[in-house]
């Protein structure tokens, strides 16, 4: 019985801890996707450009 409680408190514990943490790693993502972006519209700029 001790090891099914230890369990789920592990169990809540974690759920807690993503749900606490998930807002910050979305917006890290979020700051990825928008670096790649800008990243991929560079490559474009100096690709027409040297294409002429």
């Amino acid at each position: 019985m001790s090891t099914f409680l230890l369990t789920m408190a592990a169990v809540a514990a974690g759920y807690a801890l993503a749900v606490a943490t998930w807002p910050s790693l979305r917006m890290a993502l979020v700051g990825i996707e928008n670096e790649i972006d800008d990243l991929r519209a560079k490559v474009r700029a100096l690709e027409t450009r040297l294409r002429g």
